[in-house]
């Protein structure tokens, strides 16, 4: 399983630097490639849907947005509120990527992140992370199993 930072989603959709999208893209590709099942915190609903209306039309950004919302699996902001506290407690992480953390933590999954301070608050937390940007390498090598 993989938790994948709504940053990720954003440089897949959104161009503003062609290596961030390229990279999104190959590994959106591998998670496809390899039927990865894809976990994500309740709140990336929120993040999402409110990046895609800052950029685009009411309507282009559900369309959008209902694409990437049917292939997840999404945990509970109830389920994780404890653990997303300590771990927010324990490393400084902001509380949206504690939320994030916690899912992966609780899940036992790895988290995708183009958030470099995201990905060290998680590596912290002892959850396996990788900082898409510089790790794409990495994270297309990781035995997820």
């Amino acid at each position: 399983m993989i938790v994948i930072d709504t940053s990720v989603f954003i440089d897949l959709i959104f161009e503003y630097n062609e290596k961030r999208t390229s990279d999104a893209e190959i590994f959106f590709s591998f998670v496809q490639d390899t039927n990865m099942k894809q976990i994500a915190p309740d709140i990336l609903k929120i993040e999402l849907i409110s990046q895609l209306n800052r950029r685009l039309k009411e309507v282009e950004s559900l369309k959008i947005y209902n694409k990437f919302i049917e292939a997840l699996e999404f945990t509970s902001t109830a389920e994780i509120f404890d653990l997303a506290f300590d771990i927010g407690f324990h490393s400084g992480a902001r509380a949206i990527d504690s939320l994030y953390i916690a899912t992966a933590k609780l899940k036992n999954s790895v988290l995708i992140s183009n958030d470099k301070i995201q990905v060290q608050n998680a590596k912290k937390s002892n959850v396996v992370s990788f900082y898409l940007i510089d790790e794409l390498d990495k994270a297309l090598k990781y035995n997820y199993i």
